[in-house]
């Protein structure tokens, strides 16, 4: 994960935008990224995820992802979130999922 930040749109949707970059010495595959939204407790508002764009990544590449929460009753309650960064082995039967990030919504 190289950044990630979650800001409001003007609809009042939650955008959380980032890139991913591909430390591995081989192509990563359909490189998805899962959401866990929480409230100020730690509870859990939704989850959801988002591919990079484009999703298979050659090595110390990049690439960007975005995904939106629209339903406005949840963006209000989000507090923060986690993301987990997957990809598919070599013969696509696997996911393999990379560390935790977090972030916060002000």
């Amino acid at each position: 994960m190289v950044s990630h930040k979650a800001q409001k749109n003007k609809y009042g949707w939650l955008e959380l935008i980032g890139e991913v970059q591909n430390n591995n010495p081989v192509q990563a595959k359909s490189v998805q990224i899962y959401i866990t939204y929480r409230d100020a407790v730690g509870s859990l508002v939704d989850s959801g995820s988002t591919y990079a764009d484009p999703s298979d990544i050659l090595p110390t590449d990049r690439a960007p992802f975005k995904t939106t929460l629209s339903d406005t009753a949840k963006v209000t309650q989000v507090k923060a979130y986690e993301l987990r960064v997957g990809m598919r082995s070599e013969n696509f039967d696997t996911i393999r999922c990379l560390e935790i990030y977090k972030g916060t919504v002000g």
